[in-house]
């Protein structure tokens, strides 16, 4: 998770291994993703200072998790809002300094801010996708370089096991069926978004894009 890995080669690396996708004319615009900002991007060459704030809170307020598989509307930004307040009681309860806690919201809000442009996959599928997978965490990469976002290992694992933990909490509240595996997670509901998802259920899309917008800037993001 370096953030030199943004100026790797990724699109040569494709190209050796002679995938469909990367032998494609890339001067043909119909080959390259455009973003809300006019950019012309092909993934793989994706440099940091193609990364658009304003795009992440847009357009992962308009992408719905699971796949769909929900009773309501439930976007990538509010799970990222959901992350993030985590984070912020993780880092309080373990009395972490000012700064450290800071990266560590900031890092958490963005975890999942690769999908604004390569989108969101389920962890099922996923599994199947070792080249999306690289794309994903090349983008991501790029992301991190972009807001400098910290490389602390065990900040990292945290969020992880945040990650996890608010999965929970989306199953019992937005899945058709009550898995044996879903636990009832209280630290999840015991933030502002996690209780209301709960009570209320999920902000609709505009909602969703203005929660994650006002903590970008809180942090300095956006």
């Amino acid at each position: 998770w370096s953030s030199d890995v943004c100026s790797s080669d990724l699109a040569g690396e494709l190209l050796e291994r002679r995938l469909p996708a990367a032998n494609i004319d890339l001067s043909n615009p119909k080959n390259r993703h455009v973003t809300m900002d006019s950019r012309s991007i092909h993934f793989p060459d994706m440099k940091r200072e193609d990364v658009d704030p304003h795009a992440i809170p847009h357009c992962l307020s308009m992408i719905c998790r699971y796949n769909g598989f929900v009773r309501e509307f439930y976007s990538v930004a509010e799970h990222s809002v959901i992350v993030a307040q985590m984070m912020q009681k993780h880092a309080s309860a373990f009395g972490w300094d000012s700064s450290r806690f800071r990266e560590a919201v900031k890092a958490a809000l963005l975890h999942d801010a690769a999908e604004a442009y390569v989108g969101d996959i389920s962890r099922p599928f996923k599994r199947f996708l070792p080249d999306y997978i690289k794309i994903e965490d090349h983008v991501q990469s790029c992301i991190r370089a972009r807001f400098g976002l910290t490389d602390d290992e065990a900040t990292w694992r945290v969020i992880g096991e945040l990650d996890s933990e608010v999965l929970h909490l989306e199953a019992r509240a937005l899945l058709f069926h009550r898995y044996e595996w879903i636990k009832d997670i209280s630290t999840v509901t015991a933030t502002e978004a996690g209780a209301r998802l709960i009570d209320s259920g999920p902000l609709t899309q505009k909602q969703a894009k203005e929660e994650m917008s006002r903590m970008m800037r809180l942090y300095y993001l956006l």
